[in-house]
């Protein structure tokens, strides 16, 4: 065994640490996985004379990786849209979409998802944020038809991570007040 895997090895702990400690919607094993191929990236690129551990250099990469993970799994290119037209083979003029062709008494997701109780229950988790957390969701999701986060760092000079961090801790806070 060479001083590579060896270290690999002496290391694990750190991934399931880091896996256990994320609150991603990936399952444990994803972010185990993740973890694994971190730490081997981590280990290959550590340089102690840069001034950090080894931990904190492997935390960067798990957290890069899960960061990419999380966009691949939520690709839109994977949606469907009830609105966009449907491809036909005829010659035909006419222009169906997905919710023509959906039966009538088939609840659509939006229908599920914007309820009265729902909305409410969703105001009053937003209205009890700190100003700032309400103010990068107001942003994101509600004015001018909701900003990129790109758009949010410049319009508050912050960085774009900075905003995809105080989001992801917002959103978790109001996810724990609307499941109570």
């Amino acid at each position: 065994m060479n001083k590579r895997e060896k270290t690999i090895l002496d290391n694990l702990g750190l991934v399931y640490s880091a896996a256990s400690k994320k609150s991603w919607p990936l399952d444990f094993n994803e972010r185990v996985s993740i973890g694994c191929e971190s730490l081997i990236k981590a280990i290959d690129t550590y340089d102690p004379n840069r001034g950090s551990s080894l931990s904190s250099h492997f935390y960067r990469h798990f957290h890069s990786d899960l960061i990419d993970a999380n966009k691949r799994n939520h690709n839109p290119r994977n949606m469907v849209s009830f609105d966009a037209p449907l491809s036909r083979t005829d010659d035909s003029e006419e222009k169906f979409t997905l919710h023509d062709v959906v039966a009538a008494d088939v609840k659509l997701p939006l229908d599920v998802v914007v309820s009265k109780e729902t909305s409410k229950r969703l105001w009053t988790a937003v209205g009890g944020l700190p100003p700032k957390w309400k103010g990068i969701l107001m942003m994101r999701y509600v004015d001018n038809g909701g900003m990129s986060q790109r758009d949010v760092a410049r319009k508050i000079g912050k960085s774009k991570s900075w905003v995809l961090k105080e989001e992801r801790r917002a959103l978790c806070c109001c996810r724990r007040v609307m499941e109570c």
